[in-house]
This record gives structure tokens, sequence and C-alpha cells, in this order.
């Protein structure tokens, strides 16, 4: 036979690890079919069979075994053959596709669902007239599904303890789980008693001098905020120099981690949003990743014919229970070499993992994640939701991109994260005890000496559109602010070392100046309100309303708010929503409900840190046929 496309045997028209499927199973225009986008993609051809949805996983395998001669077992009855397996880590049985059983009669056999090259050679084997009656005895052919849920529930447990301890065992220093230490515990209650021994003892110094001091880190945050909007002209610049695409068979392999947690409404919109990505299936590797306990999701996932390209992860319960636990559990079923995050009510740039996976080919080898543009599809529903989509803008296609053409850490966004995957699993994963495990990560990765890049490629969220809804999400946020801030700086100077000065004062400035300035931002309102109502603000000079505290208040506030607004103003333009520059007079009133977040952030760090506070999605205004007809220019939404 001839070869075509690197796929031994193939005779030009049908390959041989599908041939058999011809007649009972699918008809030869099918299978040609799929041999031709084997060839064209560079994947196997029973993979492009399965995972565009033409053949399903079971009936494939079960063919196979019988082509074979070989028995099929859903491994219900069967156990792991412990023995064989002593020493091999959990995570290595997860992601096997031969793995050593015993069987409800107590025999001893090894199941295998083979794909790519070993399902090649397994074919091959077979044809040999020795191999038969050794195949048989050794041998069971099942699924890639039935061997996961084999090692979900017999090693459960195991990969529950890895995804939920497995950072804290290997680089305590950057888990959350250990909360502060002594020395920063010590430093908070000199600091807290130094204040109150100075209220005490010079209430009006103490009082001006702490407000220099907090006007001083107002002041770092507002000029942060200044500098990136130049930077970012210069980013937008580069943006459209982008890198030159991959051919399809130069694609890799792309795993999506899609954690959901009572989404039962939104997970129809959400399958149909992936099944929509412009991306070869055959190399699709999409995780549906549910709770055990959330019987609803998984009853309605059940409920979707789902093609052979995702794969339901049931996750056991074990606390945290974190979305970052989830997707440490998950990742150890990957295939993938590039892995990407998605949320429940994520729409992505069709053409997104394209241009994030020949981002990672031209972006050198110490690039180790791209975070696409986040944005709204509901974004003018009312007041809350339109100042929630500008400062997404100012966020995701100013701030972040500015960052990145400064070469400094980025905060990671919670979705349209694509990582490396080796990378990835190298600085030991997601941190579970954080509950914004984005933003740890991305300066995670650059104390090790990675970079993220910003993808010019959007993704659409749902806004929070009730304020009990986004209050609960951004007291989450603010709290693993805090949380991140902490774990890095447990050992300043080391953190010093590992960001350099710059990327120090990233860490500074963007986590702990951003939660601090939400904590003291209403202070500075009321002071000077109360100034103006008092009509002190020329009081004497030596007094505390002296007009130069005031003044510098005043001059704190009004730049903040300008260098805040400029920075929307660029990122509104860049995204394409110059309509909602008129709702920027309206930030300030947004910064108090920030503020209002902050503090409840603080109580919840004080009270129960690790606490996942759940949002809840599926807008009731919200129509599936609004987001399946949503139009894409260039990686952005065109409106």
């Amino acid at each position: 036979m001839a070869r075509a496309g690197g796929i031994p045997g193939f005779d030009g028209e049908v390959a041989p690890q599908i041939a058999f499927l011809e007649g009972r199973h699918a008809d030869r225009r099918t299978l040609a079919r799929a041999s031709r986008l084997a060839r064209r993609w560079n994947a196997d051809p029973e993979q492009v069979l399965i995972r565009c949805g033409w053949v399903s996983q079971g009936t494939y395998y079960r063919a196979l075994a019988a082509h074979l001669g070989l028995a099929f077992s859903g491994l219900q009855d069967a156990r792991l053959d412990e023995s064989a397996l002593a020493g091999t880590p959990e995570t290595s049985i997860a992601a096997a596709d031969l793995v050593p059983v015993i069987d409800a009669g107590g025999n001893k056999c090894l199941a295998l669902a083979p794909r790519g090259a070993g399902l090649r050679a397994l074919i091959a084997m077979s044809a040999r007239p020795d191999a038969g009656a050794h195949l048989r005895q050794r041998l069971v052919i099942t699924t890639p599904a039935h061997l996961a849920d084999l090692a979900i529930a017999q090693r459960g447990e195991e990969l529950s303890a890895h995804a939920c301890g497995n950072l804290l065992k290997t680089a305590p220093e950057c888990s959350a789980a250990s909360g502060l230490t002594l020395a920063q515990k010590l430093g908070l209650a000199g600091a807290a008693l130094a204040l109150a021994a100075g209220l005490a003892l010079y209430p009006l110094m103490t009082l001006a001098g702490l407000n220099v001091v907090l006007a001083g880190i107002f002041a770092c945050v507002g000029a942060s905020r200044a500098g990136a909007a130049l930077a970012v002209l210069e980013e937008v610049r580069a943006a459209a120099r982008e890198a030159a695409s991959l051919g399809e068979r130069d694609l890799p392999v792309y795993t999506l981690l899609v954690p959901l947690f009572r989404e039962a409404a939104v997970l129809p919109h959400l399958v149909a949003a992936l099944q929509a990505l412009d991306y070869p299936k055959a190399k699709l590797d999409i995780k549906l990743i549910l709770e055990a306990e959330d019987l609803d999701t998984r009853k309605a996932a059940a409920r979707l014919a789902l093609p052979g390209c995702f794969h339901i992860i049931v996750v056991p319960p074990s606390q945290p229970q974190t979305k970052p636990k989830a997707l440490n559990f998950a990742l150890a079923f990957a295939r993938g070499s590039l892995v990407a995050i998605y949320d429940a009510e994520d729409r992505p740039d069709p053409g997104q993992l394209r241009r994030a996976a020949a981002a990672f080919a031209n972006g050198g080898e110490t690039l180790a994640c791209v975070q696409g543009r986040l944005g709204f599809y509901n974004a003018g529903r009312n007041w809350l939701t339109r100042q929630f989509a500008i400062e997404y803008c100012a966020l995701f296609d100013a701030l972040l991109p500015a960052l990145h053409a400064l070469r400094l850490p980025i905060p990671l966004g919670g979705t349209s994260n694509h990582f490396r995957r080796d990378i990835l699993e190298e600085v030991g994963g997601w941190d579970p005890h954080n509950v914004t495990e984005d933003a740890d990560l991305g300066f995670r990765l650059a104390r090790r000496g990675y970079h993220v890049a910003s993808l010019n490629s959007q993704t659409l969220e749902e806004a929070c559109e009730r304020l009990p809804q986004w209050l609960g999400q951004r007291t989450r946020w603010l709290k693993g602010w805090i949380q991140t801030y902490f774990v890095h700086m447990r050992q300043p100077l080391r953190a010093l070392h590992e960001l350099g000065p710059l990327g120090f004062a990233a860490l500074n400035i963007l986590i702990g100046g951003m939660v601090l300035s939400a904590l003291v931002h209403p202070l500075f309102v009321a002071l000077i309100g109360a100034k103006l109502v008092s009509g002190a603000l020329a009081a004497d000079p030596a007094s505390l309303g002296g007009w130069w505290l005031a003044a510098l208040n005043v001059w704190n506030l009004t730049i903040g708010y300008a260098a805040a607004m400029l920075l929307a103003w660029i990122g509104l333009g860049i995204a394409g929503r110059r309509g909602l520059r008129r709702a920027l007079v309206w930030m300030p009133f947004y910064w108090l409900l920030i503020s209002l977040a902050a503090y409840r952030a603080l109580w919840d760090y004080a009270r129960r840190p690790f606490h996942w506070e759940k949002t809840e999605h599926g807008a009731p205004r919200f129509r599936l046929a609004g987001a399946q007809r949503l139009f894409w220019r260039n990686g952005r939404l065109a409106e």
C-alpha cells in the first residue's frame, strides 16, 4: 500500500485504522472524508472520525475489538492492578492509554484504548499469524473515557489530594494555604500598634502623616494608569503586526478546560460556542469539569449529544471546592501541548485558538501564557453593566497590553488564558487556595523567568446585571488580590530579585496599591466633601484641615480620575466601544461600589479566606440566538 500524509497503510481512499467500520458503522464516503482530513490536518483518522462526531467513541472501540478478535470491556466491574502500578503517580495513570487491571473474575489483563502510533502498531501486530492467542490472553479493548472514569473511581482521592496539595508540597512559599507568615502578622500588628500610639499621642500629626502616605500610594496607582495609557499606544501598533498563522498540519493538540458549577442553564449555549471554534476537531480536547454534588449540571450534560472532542470529568468532593482545584484535577487528563481556560458564559472569537497557537509558535521559549481580551455581550443592559464594560476595556484592551509592551508581569484574567502545558505543570499549576488563581499565576510565572503576552482576540462574557451578583463577584476578586499580594510579599527581597525593580513595583502598585486605593478612596472623598461643606478648604495651614493637605487630596483625586478615564477612553476606542465613552462621567460612583466590595473582601479574608463566592450566570434577557449571531472581525466583535 502507498503512504500519504504520514499515515502508514493509507490506500488513497480509506485508512486502515478505520476501514473495518465500513458497512455496519459508517459508509465509505464518510470514512474517505475522515482519511482525507487526517492527511490535511496531520491527525489520526480515528480521532477525526470520533472527534467530528461521525462515529461515537464507544462504537469505534467496540468495532475495533471485534476486528482484532479481542474482548471489549466498559471496566464497570474492573479494578486497577495495584501491584503492577506500585509507585506509579496518579497523574500518569490518569493520562495513560494502557492500564493493568483485574477483571470481575480476578483475571489480570491490560486495558487498552489505543490511538495514533499505538493503534497502528496494534493493527499491524494483530495481522501476524502467531499474535492472536497471545493478544487475547493479555489485552482487552476499552475507551479512553472508560479508562479516565476508572482512574477517577479508583484514584480519585489521590488525584484530588494532588490537585489540592501539589503546590503546597513542592513550593509552599507560593501557596496561599498557609495564610500570613509570622513576620507578616508581626508587621501588621506592629503597624496597627504604631498607628494607635500615634493617634493617642499626636492625633493631628499622625492623621496628617497617614493622609500623605495614603495619598502617595493613590498617586502611584494614578501614575501607573497614566503611564499605561502612553505605553498602550505602541502596543496597538505592534498588535497590527500579528504573528503569521500556522498551517493546519502544524497546529498542536489543544486542551480546553471548562470548569462548571451550577451551570445547567447555560451549558447548551457554552457547547454551541465551543463547537463554533475554528480549529481542527481532531486536535481539540475539551474537558467539561463538573462537581460530583452538582447533579443538575451533570444531568444537563448527559442529555446533550456531545461529539467525541468533549470529555466530561467529574471531580470528587474535597476541600477547598474552588475553580483552581477543579482545573488542577482535570489537567492530569489533558492531551494537548497547549491548554486554554474558558468559563461557562464565554463566547470566544472563533479564531482565538489559531491566533494563540501562532503566538506561541513565534513567541520564544519564555512565553508561557497568552491572555485573550475580555468583553461583554450584554454591556448595554443597564448602568452597572456599562460601568463594568468600561472597566474591562480599560483593563484588557489598554492596561494589560501596556504591561505586555513593557514586559512587566501581567495579572491574568480568569478566562481565555492560554498556556504551554509543560510550563504550567512546571510551576505547579493553579493555587487551589487562592480565589483569584489567575492573578497569582501571572506573577508566579514572572518569578520563574517566564512572560505573558496579550492576545489580540476577544472573548465575550456575561456582565453581572444585578448589584448583589456583582458585589459577590468583586468581593471574591479583591479577596484573591489580597491573598496574592501577601503570598508574593512573604519574602520581599526574594520577590524583588526574581521580578526585578519594575516587576516588583508592578506587584505593589497593581495588586497591593489597587486594593489599598479602593479602601482609601471613600475616605478621601468624604474628607474633601466635609471640607467643601464646612468651607474649611482655606483653613490654617498648620491645622489638619490646612489648605495644602486638602489641595493634595483634591489633586490626587483629580489626577486619579483623569488617568483612569484616559486609560478607559483609549481602551474603549481599541475595543470599538466608543458609544460607552459618554458613561465615563459616572466612573467615580462606580469606584465607590468597588470600595464597598474591598471592605467586604477584607472582612471575608479575615473570616473565610478560601471561600469561593459563586457568580450565577444566565441573565434572563440573554438568548442563545443573540450569542450565535455574533459577528467577529479580526478577533473582535464587530458592532
